[in-house]
């Protein structure tokens, strides 16, 4: 970065003769064009014609109109706050006819084109410099250019990054909160000396630096913008933003994803207006664990919402959404997502702000601190879902609702590794519940084997006969159906409301309970099953939109499974560590006292599959004093073996055929 030397400033009256050395007509000032005058178009326009330059307007068109509208010749535009007071009136003209020393280029970068096209021929023979944010305002300049004959081009294309923080409370009026510098480069060492001189005669109305690396600036200025997508979304000022500890975690973890897209480019940060040197080697560092990455980002996101002043600040994105206009949310927190997928870096946090920011310029209603949070957590987990889920067999888009049926009852209390081979030879032999209807409770059961809690199975065979016989095979699609099958219970209807007929009802088990507890709740362990709070709690959290809600209902739970268990939850690879209330309490231990399981072996459950693995194994039933001598060996289990009996037989697992006798049910 090149510092450049300052002219004194030129004194003059409003009325005053100019001499204009870019011209040839005197050594004072530049004649100097801007095209856009928005926030900072008219800043710069101001701040340039009170340095003693000419400085002339372009009038505004809509972009579907062929030829401007009538508009005046003139326009006053006033400064006020950061950089002083100044107001001027400045010829505006449609179209760019005459020669001038520098052209600037200030429109979002949505609007490059349709700005800069009606005055072509002038910037291709003028230096220009686009000041604009996102990553492609030079490239997109100069492809335009590409059109012109190489004779018509003397000019020099270069990029330009404004650092001060202003307002436009109205077309005419601009407030600055904050001042700043005016960052100058270009795409080639050759261009960038060139651009010096203009720098130094810049650097008489605002402080102007020329960088080396315009691109790792661009990537700069980009981490300065992130500021802008939370005020769009939620109303609040940028300052409110660092201050507020739901939207401040919101925009550090959008932070974070930038600077890890940096890093796969390969791009180096450098100082730039409030980004200085402390920050930049802050932003450089490589946290060694979640809490430091966390601290890194938080610490960014609070001295950037700090430097834009004591006045509020809203950003020009809101600014736009303000004024009806289109913002360059895809220039800006869009770019974090478009450069992230090409480098495989996973950017949802970008990615929800971005479709948030279209939300509120489509007229939805601004989000309070709280349901961003929500929000933003929910598609960061979804994201995460659609990356790292497993390949389970029963989430292939060809599963039936039978099929979802048969492995939501499979799973209760199973591991989805022991269910999926399992599922899969289910779903070969009976592939209908009218296949199924046709089996008989031993044949059942002896296919269940050894996966454990036996009476589903015995369910499975009861639901399949009722929908079989009720619903014309055809498993139903309404809650209230679903809960009248046998053995079915309001877990398992929303789950098969949600993953077979896309209703989204609200799927909680065991893990869902444990992210939400940790994340939302700060607690470690969750509350007990409780099919109301169950509800009450994942609906207030959920997406309001139907594939999300759905698609949250997998990903919570998939992500409780996988990464936030009961005993050794893995933080450092989790994707929302850094919205999770529990992490960021220190992850304190509950004090509530968990219940120990049993021990199987030795138990009354242990027995029980015992019992029903002989029974397996002995098609029509086998005398009770013999399995007492096999199980019970000596008498030294008679109380055990007896529970067992008893239990197994009120379950409908087992019938006695005589006094002496039993066998599987349906044996």
């Amino acid at each position: 970065m090149v510092p450049v030397g300052s002219f004194p400033v030129v004194e003059r009256s409003d009325d005053r003769e100019r001499d204009w050395f870019g011209t040839g007509e005197g050594e004072n000032g530049m004649r100097v064009a801007v095209i856009g005058v928005g926030a900072v178009g008219g800043t710069l326009a101001l701040l340039l014609d009170r340095a003693g330059h000419e400085v002339v307007l372009t009038s505004r068109r809509s972009p579907v109109e062929r030829e401007p509208t009538e508009q005046a010749s003139e326009r006053r535009l006033v400064l006020r706050g950061a950089f002083g007071e100044h107001s001027a009136t400045f010829e505006q003209v449609s179209v760019l006819d005459r020669a001038f020393d520098l052209v600037l280029v200030a429109v979002k970068a949505q609007d490059t084109q349709h700005a800069v096209q009606p005055h072509l021929p002038t910037v291709a023979a003028t230096t220009t410099v686009i000041v604009q944010n996102g990553l492609d305002g030079v490239s997109t300049l100069e492809q335009m250019l590409s059109v012109v004959p190489d004779e018509q081009r003397s000019g020099i294309v270069g990029g330009g990054l404004a650092t001060f923080a202003v307002n436009k409370p109205t077309p005419d009026e601009i407030e600055a909160t904050a001042s700043g510098l005016l960052m100058l480069g270009a795409a080639s060492p050759e261009d960038t000396r060139g651009l010096t001189a203009t720098a130094r005669s810049l650097e008489t109305a605002v402080h102007c630096v020329v960088t080396s690396d315009l691109r790792s600036a661009q990537w700069s200025k980009l981490l300065i913008n992130q500021v802008n997508a939370v005020p769009a979304v939620t109303g609040a000022s940028v300052q409110e933003t660092g201050l507020d500890g739901d939207l401040s975690a919101v925009l550090a973890a959008s932070i974070g994803e930038l600077l890890a897209v940096v890093a796969a480019e390969g791009a180096h940060l450098e100082a730039l207006g409030p980004l200085d040197e402390t920050l930049v080697k802050l932003a450089r560092s490589v946290p060694k664990d979640a809490e430091a990455t966390i601290a890194r980002n938080t610490r960014l996101a609070g001295e950037l919402t700090a430097a834009f002043g004591a006045t509020p600040n809203y950003a020009s994105t809101l600014q736009s959404i303000r004024r009806g206009e289109a913002t360059e949310i895809d220039a800006l927190n869009g770019a974090v997502v478009a450069h992230g997928s090409a480098q495989g870096v996973p950017t949802p946090v970008n990615a929800a702000l971005t479709s948030l920011v279209h939300r509120i310029e489509q007229g939805q209603p601004s989000l309070s601190p709280a349901e961003l949070r929500r929000t933003v957590l929910t598609s960061t987990v979804n994201d995460w879902f659609a990356r790292e889920q497993r390949a389970l067999a029963w989430r292939a888009p060809t599963t039936t609702p039978w099929g979802v049926l048969v492995s939501e009852t499979m799973l209760q209390q199973t591991q989805a590794a022991r269910v999926e081979p399992k599922w899969l030879d289910f779903m070969e032999r009976w592939p209908t519940p009218g296949a199924m209807a046709e089996a008989s409770e031993a044949e059942v059961l002896r296919f269940w084997d050894r996966l454990g809690y036996p009476r589903r199975a015995l369910w499975l065979l009861a639901c399949a006969r009722a929908i079989t016989a009720e619903h014309a095979g055809v498993v139903p699609s309404t809650r209230d159906a679903l809960l009248a099958l046998p053995g079915v219970g309001p877990y398992t209807a929303s789950a098969v409301m949600s993953f077979a007929h896309g209703v989204p009802e609200p799927v909680v088990d065991t893990n869902v309970r444990r992210v939400l507890s940790r994340a939302f709740l700060g607690e470690e362990t969750p509350w007990g099953p409780s099919a109301v709070r169950d509800a009450a709690e994942m609906t207030a959290i959920s997406p309001s939109e139907t594939r999300a809600a759905n698609l949250w209902n997998a990903a919570s739970m998939e992500l409780g499974a996988l990464v936030c268990t009961a005993k050794r939850p893995d933080c450092e690879v989790c994707p929302i560590v850094a919205s999770c209330a529990w992490f960021a309490a220190g992850k304190p231990r509950s004090s509530a006292v968990k219940k120990r399981q049993a021990k199987f072996a030795g138990s009354d459950r242990e027995m029980r599959g015992l019992v029903l693995r002989e029974l397996r194994a002995i098609p029509g039933g086998v005398e009770i004093e013999f399995l007492r001598s096999h199980l019970s060996p000596g008498g030294l289990d008679e109380p055990r073996f007896e529970r067992a009996i008893s239990s197994l037989q009120s379950d409908g697992l087992i019938v006695r055929r005589a006094e002496a006798q039993i066998a599987l049910a349906g044996d």
